[in-house]
Parts: structure tokens; C-alpha cells; sequence
């Protein structure tokens, strides 16, 4: 769980807004469930901005988008898509070794294995080859999923190099790697 911490403020007076709606939504869809604690009690989706413009919430891991809305107001949404909550005390670095496959899809194999992807997971893994192009990584066998930079960008030439240590992080579609 983390907590999401924000405030609304116009851009046109510099006041606080008050008694908005905020509405948290799962970057995949649908309303994402929330928390007024460490994931102990449920809390209202959406919620209402305070008299100084403030709201919280807390979340599992993930990507969030906001709806926020307010009479008379517009909101822009690139200020509020995206969200990236991650706590790391949830899922600590694991570091993998050996290596295998190919320097462009790259096969890791943890003991004990691991079930499924869960977002903010992180691996670490030291690379016994370089790339050449776009590369994938398959954990424990599962489905192979691509590993890029600075966001959804694919990993070009030489952006992985033998003997290099590489932290991915997976966000719910891919693995980024820590560039």
C-alpha cells in the first residue's frame, strides 16, 4: 500500500478547491479499490476535495488515473493519468542468477518460482549478453513480456551489455528497465 498525497489549487488565483470530486480509477479501468489507511479500511471512490484543496487515499501498487471534477471547473487529464503508487517494502529486489536465453529475450528462473506478475515487482540480474534490439524477459516460465526504457520506448542496440547489472520493474503490461 501507499498513500497518495495531493491538492487542488487554480492555476487562475493560486486559491484551494474545495469540494471536488475525485474519482480514482485503475489505469487498465474500472474504479480502483481505496483505502483512508494502510489498506485496512475501505474509504469512498470518489472522494471530496477539503476546504484547502487537499486529498488522500491509499492504494495497492499500480497505476492510477484521476477524474476530478468540480461545477464550472475543467480539469486537465494529462495532470492526472498515469499515477505510478509503488512501496517497495511490498516487493523487495530480487536478484537472479543465472542468466539464460539470448541477449534479446533473456529467461530468468528464481527458486522458489514466482506464480505471476504483480506490479512493482523488481529483479535484478547481471547480463550475459548484450542486445542488439528490442528485448523480452521470461520469469519462472511465464509469458515473455518486453523490457523498455524511459516508459513504453523499446530498448534499442546496446542498451543491455554483457556483464552489466539490469533492474527491471514490471508496471502491470511490461518490465522498464532503470535506465
Amino acid at each position: 500500500m501507499q498513500k497518495y498525497l495531493n491538492y487542488l489549487i487554480s492555476s487562475l488565483d493560486g486559491k484551494p478547491i474545495g469540494g471536488a470530486s475525485v474519482l480514482v480509477n485503475v489505469s487498465s479501468g474500472g474504479a480502483a479499490n481505496i483505502f483512508s489507511d494502510n489498506g485496512v479500511t475501505p474509504t469512498s471512490n470518489p472522494l471530496t476535495t477539503e476546504s484547502d484543496g487537499s486529498f488522500y487515499f491509499f492504494a495497492a501498487n499500480g497505476l492510477y488515473d484521476l477524474v476530478i471534477t468540480k461545477s464550472g471547473m475543467t480539469f486537465d487529464a494529462d495532470d492526472t493519468s498515469k499515477i505510478s503508487l509503488f512501496d517497495r517494502t511490498d516487493h523487495p529486489i530480487i536478484y537472479l542468477s543465472p542468466v539464460g536465453g539470448t541477449g534479446n529475450a533473456i529467461t530468468l528462473t528464481p527458486v522458489p518460482a514466482i506464480a505471476a506478475y504483480v506490479v512493482g515487482q523488481k529483479f535484478s540480474f547481471i547480463a550475459s549478453a548484450g542486445n542488439t534490439g528490442a528485448t523480452t524477459v521470461a520469469i519462472s516460465g511465464l509469458a515473455a513480456k518486453n523490457i523498455t526504457k524511459n516508459g513504453a520506448s523499446a530498448l534499442g542496440s546496446g542498451d543491455i551489455s554483457s556483464g552489466e547489472l539490469v533492474e527491471i520493474i514490471y508496471d502491470g503490461t511490461q518490465f522498464q528497465m532503470k535506465v
